[in-house]
């Protein structure tokens, strides 16, 4: 599974009644939220229509439980909603048919799993569309849901880095590549431009900024740039970037080791940045970062932080 997953959430776990005794309800819909608000992001099904459905004041919603709108929200401001198009012909009216809506989302593009209630679950007939969902009554027994983990062990290639990173490419608002060597000119990072590329296909285009450090090399061998990098991106990146729509921002510290991709869904630290390596033996482990870690790190990368010494920064292409 990965890092940051992808799910539908169906009306009807929402609804009081559909817990029994009703006190389950806010115990279930609480670890639930836990999961969604760190490590998964929700299909807002048939272009916002699902969050819609639950919201004060439309029909049908008097039982619906109070930590719902809580949710919605935090969901909304923190950039958890992936607004996916209509599927079927006919606007779903009832639980088992936003269900089919969501596996007819999951055939046009993949997603990690359903949830629903038991209910919902025992009308749906297909076996293989049975494996894709489960009943928040035995979220833990699903074995899509038992499969998430905090880290992942990634090929060092770019179709790996793309396969893990994609969701997070195509959704974040933010992403902040913090990678010490990142250089455009070294073969190793000959293709991290085809990340870009992702991150260029979306409307309105999000921030982007890459850290490094001012020199290169190491030990005897290394050498400052501190003056020459911005002409180094700029000869690298500037016309290609002009070409995709895209803009980066590119910050110069004195010195930094760990690497990191910081985003306002989620953090992810990467021990050999995003470099490539020729042999697809070569593994990394990332892992996802907590709440807490995440927010500290974007304090120490942000423009006015203190505990590195910004010794340039620039924007390319510059206007």
């Amino acid at each position: 599974m990965p890092l940051l997953s992808d799910y539908a959430v169906i009306e009807d776990i929402f609804d009081i009644n559909s817990h029994s005794p009703s006190d389950l309800a806010d115990l279930r819909l609480q670890h639930l939220k836990e999961i969604l608000l760190t490590e998964a992001l929700v299909r807002n099904l048939r272009t916002k229509q699902w969050a819609n459905l639950l919201m004060p004041g439309s029909l049908g919603n008097q039982n619906i439980h109070r930590r719902t709108i809580e949710l919605l929200t935090k969901l909304k401001n923190q950039n958890r909603f992936i607004k996916v198009k209509a599927e079927l012909e006919r606007e779903p009216i009832n639980s088992e048919e936003w269900c089919k809506e969501a596996i007819a989302s999951h055939t046009s593009n993949p997603l990690d799993g359903i949830i629903t209630t038991k209910a919902t679950l025992g009308v749906i007939r297909s076996r293989e569309e049975k494996k894709l969902i489960t009943a928040i009554e035995t979220l833990n027994s699903a074995s899509w849901w038992q499969n998430r983990s905090p880290s992942a062990r990634v090929s060092r290639t770019i179709a790996e880095y793309v396969k893990h990173l994609g969701l997070i490419l195509k959704n974040a608002n933010l992403l902040q590549f913090i990678d010490p060597h990142l250089d455009p000119e070294n073969h190793k990072y000959s293709e991290f431009t085809k990340m870009l590329e992702i991150c260029a296909t979306r409307e309105p285009k999000p921030k982007i900024e890459i850290h490094r450090v001012c020199y290169e090399g190491s030990g005897q061998s290394r050498k400052l740039r501190t003056s020459e990098w911005k002409g180094v991106f700029t000869d690298a990146w500037e016309t290609y970037l002009r070409n995709i729509g895209l803009k980066i921002e590119v910050f110069i510290w004195d010195n930094f080791h760990d690497r990191y991709l910081i985003t306002d869904i989620i953090g992810i630290s990467l021990p050999n940045g995003f470099d490539t390596s020729e042999r697809n033996s070569d593994l990394t482990t990332w892992c996802r970062l907590g709440r807490r870690e995440l927010e500290d790190i974007q304090k120490e990368f942000d423009r006015n932080s203190t505990r590195h010494a910004r010794r340039d920064n620039f924007v390319i292409p510059e206007n």
